[in-house]
């Protein structure tokens, strides 16, 4: 909590090998649109890293969509950016971040500033390269002919894939990963096993 009685809510950035300290930003709230700015920020300066280590909070992802993903986790996978979480619930799998978090911390009799600084929230989109049969709607659908799929509004604007494997039944993929089925009559995408999901993580970069 601020002096202002508001919260704000740290982006914080590390580098796995180096343990270099990338970002250190200070939100107004867990919103994406504040987080899409950072990290655009941090690929420009830095590069884009081959993946991102992160819990299952938000915007990292959406505890409510396919697969967990967020707009900003699917921003990452148009970029050519592995997603790794760890386990809901097991810090430890991602100790270097939070070890990092305890030298940030300030000792207990040091004020809080009294507001966030401002800063912009406007971002541009990135531009999609992958050839795809469908354009998912700003509602979060596919439209198939009459039908209209359900899928998710975190791909809205986004470009899928989706390919029939059996009679009516259609496979529906984003880049290189299978995400659902769907059939013509239930008219909404059924996820396939979580590509995304927590995992056996590495303790050092491949």
């Amino acid at each position: 909590m601020m002096g202002n009685k508001k919260y704000c809510y740290p982006l914080t950035v590390t580098d796995f090998t180096s343990r270099f300290l990338i970002g250190c930003e200070g939100l107004e709230s867990t919103k994406e649109q504040y987080a899409f700015t950072v990290f655009e920020r941090l690929f420009k300066e830095y590069g884009l890293p081959g993946r991102i280590r992160s819990d299952n909070g938000v915007p990292f992802a959406s505890p409510m969509a396919l697969h967990g993903l967020s707009r900003l986790s699917v921003w990452w996978l148009r970029l050519g950016i592995q997603i790794e979480r760890i386990k809901p619930g097991h810090p430890e799998q991602n100790d270097r971040h939070e070890r990092m978090h305890l030298t940030l911390r300030p000792p207990p009799n040091h004020p809080a500033a009294i507001s966030c600084s401002s800063r912009p929230n406007s971002r541009t989109s990135s531009t999609s390269t992958t050839t795809s049969a469908i354009t998912v709607t700003q509602c979060g659908r596919i439209c198939v002919g009459a039908k209209k799929i359900n899928l998710s509004q975190v791909f809205a604007g986004q470009n899928v894939g989706i390919k029939e494997e059996e009679d009516n039944i259609w496979l529906v993929s984003f880049m290189q990963y299978d995400i659902g089925y769907f059939d013509l009559d239930a008219c909404r995408v059924e996820p396939v096993e979580n590509p995304f999901g927590p995992k056996v993580l590495a303790m050092s970069p491949v």
